[in-house]
């Protein structure tokens, strides 16, 4: 497994919507910049693969805010017993605005949500393409 670009990681979380892209289309160095809008604020992301472990790690540095929040977001991938593929996501900020850290649980909070439904997306997205592909 190659890592997962960024705009493709952007497009499942349905966080955003990708404005650009730049580099590779995958691995490391795949970059994007997505639009996004949270809590009446809106900010454009900065996205970049900078690290991969095929088929078991990702690791995406996210710069927003200016670059004044700056953060690195790490998949881990394995497989499960019958089938199926666990991935566990941890989001680690670098460097984050004052209203940002004092908001930490809010936020916590927040992008908890938003990764479940990502998660829930992209699981209906590879059940739709799991049945297109035993149709044919």
């Amino acid at each position: 497994m190659t890592a997962m670009p960024s705009r493709a990681c952007a497009r499942a979380s349905g966080s955003g919507t990708p404005s650009a892209t730049l580099g590779p289309g995958r691995g490391i160095g795949s970059k994007a910049k997505v639009r996004v809008s949270a809590a009446g604020r809106a900010d454009t992301i900065e996205i970049e693969v900078i690290a991969a472990q095929p088929p078991a790690r990702i690791v995406e540095r996210n710069v927003g805010a200016g670059g004044r929040r700056v953060a690195n977001g790490t998949y881990v991938l394995s497989g499960i017993a019958g089938g199926g593929t666990r991935i566990e996501f941890e989001y680690a900020w670098q460097r984050a605005p004052l209203s940002e850290r004092l908001a930490s649980p809010l936020v916590r909070w927040f992008m908890r949500r938003a990764n479940q439904e990502a998660m829930r997306r992209l699981a209906e997205q590879f059940a739709v393409r799991e049945s297109v592909e035993l149709e044919t």
